[in-house]
C-alpha cells in the first residue's frame, strides 16, 4: 500500500512481502495470538457477538474469536496490509462463512461501518503502529462504532516498559556506518503507548471506564534467524528499511549479537512487558 498523508512518517506499509507476511504468521504472529488469548480473557465474546478486529493481521485471532461468536455472530477482521489480508481469507472455513470476514481497511478510519454496531472491538499489537493524531481518531471511531455498554480491549507493546528489539535496533543504528541513515532512531519505530497515555486518551475520545494491566511473559526464540524474523516481519519491512542493500546484512548480523544477553541452552528468552486493556464506552 502506498503510502498517504494520514500514514505515520516514520512508517511505510509498502514494504511488506509475501515473504514478510508469511514469516509473521509463523512466529511473530503466533505470538501476538497468544497475547490476544489473554486479552480475550478479558472480554465478553459469546455467541451471537458483533466483534471487530482492528490490525488483524494474517487472521490468527480472528479466526478464532469467530469460532466463539458463531454461529449467529460476526467478525470482521481488518488491516492495512493487502498480502496479509489475503492469508487471512484463507481461515475462512466452511463453518465460519456467514461469520467471519476480512478487508483491507485503516483503524483511523472506519467510515464503512454504521453507528453502533459492534458490542466489542480488539486492537493487538496495533496502538504502537499509529501516530498521537491517528490513536486519537481511532478511538473516537471505535466509541463512534461501539454499541451502548460495548468495550474495547487493547493489547501490545508497553510505552511503560522497555521494548528489547528496539533497544538493540535503536544501539546497533546510533553508530556508525548506520547512523547516518538514521538521523531520528524512531524511523521505523512503533511508538508504543504508556497506560497513563491510554487513559487519558480513552477520556478524551467519550470512553467512561478503562482497567489496565500488565503481563510479563519471557517470549522464547529458537534461533537467530527466528529473532530476525519476528523484527523484520512484525514491523512489515520497517526495521532496517532506511539502509541501503549493502548494509542491511552487517546491520542485522550486529543486532544479532545485541540480543546473546537473551541466550539460554541453545534458544533466546526476550523479556516481554504486554499493556492488557479493557475500555468501556
Amino acid at each position: 500500500m502506498p503510502q498517504t498523508a494520514d500514514t505515520p512518517a516514520s512508517v511505510a506499509y509498502d514494504l511488506d512481502t509475501d515473504e514478510l507476511a508469511r514469516q509473521y504468521e509463523a512466529t511473530s504472529g503466533k505470538a501476538q495470538y497468544e497475547t490476544g488469548l489473554v486479552l480475550l480473557q478479558e472480554l465478553p465474546v459469546i455467541p451471537g457477538a458483533h466483534i471487530l478486529d482492528i490490525g488483524c493481521g494474517t487472521g490468527l485471532l480472528a479466526a478464532h474469536i469467530a469460532s466463539l461468536a458463531a454461529p449467529h455472530g460476526r467478525v470482521v477482521g481488518i488491516d492495512p496490509l493487502t498480502k496479509r489480508i489475503d492469508l487471512a481469507r484463507k481461515k475462512i472455513s466452511p463453518d465460519l462463512e456467514g461469520t467471519l470476514s476480512f478487508e483491507y481497511g485503516l483503524a483511523q478510519d472506519l467510515s464503512r461501518f454504521g453507528n453502533e454496531s459492534f458490542d466489542i472491538a480488539v486492537m493487538n499489537s496495533v496502538m504502537p503502529w499509529l501516530t498521537t493524531e491517528q490513536q486519537q481518531k481511532t478511538l473516537r471511531e471505535v466509541f463512534r462504532v461501539l454499541k451502548p455498554g460495548g468495550c474495547l480491549g487493547v493489547a501490545g507493546g508497553s510505552g511503560d516498559h522497555p521494548n528489547h528489539f528496539y533497544e538493540v535496533r535503536k544501539r546497533v543504528l546510533f553508530r556508525d556506518p548506520y547512523k547516518d541513515y538514521y538521523p531520528d532512531p524512531a524511523i521505523g519505530a512503533p511508538k508504543r503507548i504508556t497506560s497513563d497515555a491510554l487513559v487519558r486518551l480513552s477520556r478524551e475520545t467519550g470512553f467512561s471506564e478503562s482497567k489496565i494491566r500488565f503481563e510479563s511473559r519471557a517470549l522464547v526464540v529458537q534461533t537467530k534467524e527466528e529473532v530476525l524474523q519476528m523484527a523484520t516481519s512484525s514491523s512489515f519491512g520497517n526495521y532496517t528499511r532506511s539502509l541501503p542493500d549493502e548494509l542491511q546484512t552487517a546491520a542485522l548480523d550486529e543486532m544479532v549479537r545485541g540480543f546473546e544477553e537473551f541466550q539460554r541452552d541453545g534458544h533466546f528468552e526476550i523479556p516481554i512487558e504486554t499493556l492488557i486493556a479493557v475500555i468501556y464506552k
